[in-house]
């Protein structure tokens, strides 16, 4: 059935008015104490406010601050391209900073939901007795995010401070490599791989300035090379070359130096070297042990991205040994920062302000017991509606032993309830929504001058958004009504289908009931004499009780008590066959145009397919199946109430709907 159109916008009532009138009573009754009270309630909600907006930024930058590191660490380039350390090192310090802020922007979320439950309780407490100490709860809120302000500060600076760094490394890269095509004699990492042995150590004394120092150790030859470093200390290189296949295409892993050969050389250099720093410089990558134990022991690995920086980068060696033990940096103390803005901005409490301050916390109030109100209606529609759903989605196959013929009309009931009330669901739910909007847009007045918004020249024509919600509460109150009206007929549908189950399972005891499996036991000839029998059981004159040769597709022609005749044909299927649409072509072809009939009726032990059922509504023909026929053959229904005729009429619109428009 098609939704009638709303109808159009009422005056209004008398009752659209109750807000306006207990709002002036209220400002009208209100004493000196009473205004001093609604001012310092809406001062201490302009502060708690304004540490809820602080606060909510605050996690909003520190989140933006943390997706953006995610997206600098998740960056990788291709191992084809023209990597260097510098990607390394700029996915390492996205990988800090993500390890920094996240930490932080879990505690700034934790922050923002306990201000917002802080406030939430002090909109809805009015005590003043209670909220100086809610307020003195937001206060710690406020100073953490004064100190987080301050971390956050030096977690990217520290940062912006690495990338600047690996930035000016680039640019030096940059100039050298532009400086060893020119030359043609620049070492380059590919050149690096096929030197010899001795060939890096003599690189590296080229380099460095020093002088090679060959060793033996244990059978295992060694060429440090002895140098020293800008601030006078001597440093002893030891050189370790590997062999690394196709290195220029990074096509195999590059092999590693491991644990013991990093041993034997940091070893033998502390022996003849005791008061120089020790390092160890190969083309290949170290292992995790290695590296442990070389941080245990104080000695320098430079590996190949180390290598390549120094040889092929022109970055002085001093840098590169800076960073393979650079420390910590420790966060600077900025005790001398300002924090957050913490002066309200309450204006003069003269006469007019005050009771400006009384009339806007009474309206706050009355505009949330109206939003209130609103969530309970919208709660009470949302529990009826998941109860008929339930209901409608209960269903039993026709196999089931506690299978009845009224579960369709069980089920149609509960889904012409819930098309009702999801209707109305979705109408509470933007009352709702339109209170918010509504209370929101009062709390928005925090921080201003109320008096501006009770001036007679105000801005809005006078209008206060209590209008507003009492037209809200006076719509949902006629929803109330209508979901009660609903939920009534509903109620006695039920209890009318539950009247007409308890008579159908008296009668399926009675003798004159026929059960399904009695059924399906009679001959095709039978079968048209039950349906005889029963129609002259609900009053109907039957002319003729089976068909034959020359019925022209007439099985059973019967009159109606009210005048109608009915021409019906049988076909008693005891297989999952299922009646086709041809058989409804020959039946609708003679019915009315040959015997005249008001009724064209199909009966089946089986059921009708598809096509068979469109061709049937197309030309208001009435299917019977097995369903049905359980209805009136074992359960002892009428068949003008089945079909809607005469007395029960006022059923018609349930059995149609029932049946899937068969009746």
């Amino acid at each position: 059935m098609a939704s009638t159109p709303p109808p159009p916008a009422a005056q209004p009532r008398p009752d659209d008015e109750q807000m306006r009138v207990r709002l002036e009573r209220a400002v009208a009754s209100a004493g000196r104490d009473d205004l001093l009270a609604a001012f310092t309630q809406a001062a201490e909600a302009e502060l708690a406010t304004e540490i809820g907006r602080q606060l909510h930024a605050y996690r909003e930058a520190v989140e933006r601050e943390l997706g953006e590191a995610g997206r600098r660490a998740r960056h990788r380039d291709s191992p084809y391209g023209d990597a260097s350390h510098v990607n390394v090192r700029c996915v390492e310090a996205a990988e800090r900073l993500v390890a920094g802020l996240t930490p932080e922007a879990e505690e700034a979320r934790q922050a923002a939901d306990e201000c917002d439950a802080v406030l939430a309780e002090m909109r809805r407490d009015r005590d003043t007795s209670r909220s100086w100490s809610l307020l003195e709860s937001l206060l710690p809120l406020s100073r953490y995010h004064g100190a987080a302000r301050d971390r956050l500060h030096d977690v990217l600076t520290r940062d912006r401070d690495v990338l600047h760094e690996l930035a000016l490394q680039e640019a030096g890269r940059r100039r050298a490599k532009r400086k060893s095509k020119e030359e043609q004699d620049g070492i380059t990492l590919f050149r690096l791989d096929r030197l010899l042995h001795d060939d890096l150590g003599e690189w590296i004394e080229e380099l460095t300035g020093g002088s090679m120092e060959p060793m033996v150790d244990r059978g295992t030859r060694s060429t440090p090379v002895l140098t020293s470093l800008p601030d006078g200390r001597s440093l002893a290189i030891q050189s370790e070359q590997i062999a690394v296949r196709d290195s220029y295409f990074n096509v195999f892993p590059v092999p590693t130096v491991g644990l013991p050969r990093v041993q034997q050389l940091g070893r033998t250099a502390r022996v003849r070297f005791p008061d120089a720093l020790i390092a160890v410089a190969s083309n290949g990558r170290f292992s995790l042990p290695a590296r442990r134990y070389a941080r245990e022991h104080r000695i320098l690995l430079i590996d190949r991205d180390d290598l390549r920086r120094w040889m092929e980068w022109g970055t002085p060696l001093f840098e590169i040994i800076g960073s393979c033990e650079q420390p910590a940096e420790e966060s600077a103390h900025r005790a001398g920062r300002p924090g957050p803005p913490m002066t309200p901005r309450i204006r003069e409490p003269d006469e007019d302000g005050l009771r400006a301050a009384f009339t806007w916390t009474t309206e706050i109030e009355l505009a949330h017991e109206a939003g209130h109100q609103l969530q309970l209606h919208h709660d009470a529609i949302h529990r009826e509606l998941a109860h008929a759903e339930r209901r409608e989605l209960h269903r039993r196959d026709f196999d089931d032993p506690r299978w009845t013929p009224l579960d369709d009309l069980y089920r149609l009931t509960a889904g012409r309830l819930r098309n009702m009330l999801a209707e109305e669901l979705e109408s509470a739910r933007t009352a709702c929504a339109a209170a918010q909007e509504i209370t929101d847009a009062l709390r928005r007045w925090f921080g201003c001058d109320l008096r501006d918004r009770y001036r007679p020249d105000a801005a809005g024509g006078g209008l206060s958004e209590l209008d507003e919600a009492a037209r809200l509460l006076d719509g949902a109150r006629a929803a109330a009504e209508r979901v009660h009206e609903a939920l009534t007929q509903d109620r006695e549908s039920v209890h009318g289908l539950a009247l007409r189950e308890v008579r159908g399972r008296r009668f399926t005891t009675s003798p004159n009931s026929v059960s399904p499996a009695a059924i399906l036991s009679l001959s095709p000839r039978g079968f048209e004499e039950l349906a005889s029998t029963l129609l002259q059981r609900d009053g109907f004159d039957v002319l003729q009780r089976h068909g034959g040769a020359g019925d022209r597709g007439a099985d059973v022609i019967a009159v109606a008590p009210t005048g109608e005749k009915l021409v019906a044909q049988c076909k008693l299927i005891t297989t999952a066959r299922r009646v086709d649409v041809g058989v409804l072509y020959g039946l609708n072809g003679t019915a009315r145009p040959v015997h005249g009939a008001d009724l064209v009726v199909a009966i089946t032990s089986s059921e009708f397919t598809n096509p068979a059922q469109k061709f049937a509504r197309e030309q208001q023909m009435v299917l019977l199946d097995r369903r049905v026929l359980v209805r009136w053959a074992t359960w002892g229904e009428n068949l003008q109430e089945i079909l809607g005729i005469g007395e029960a009429a006022d059923h018609r619109a349930d059995a149609s709907a029932a049946l899937g428009g068969r009746a």
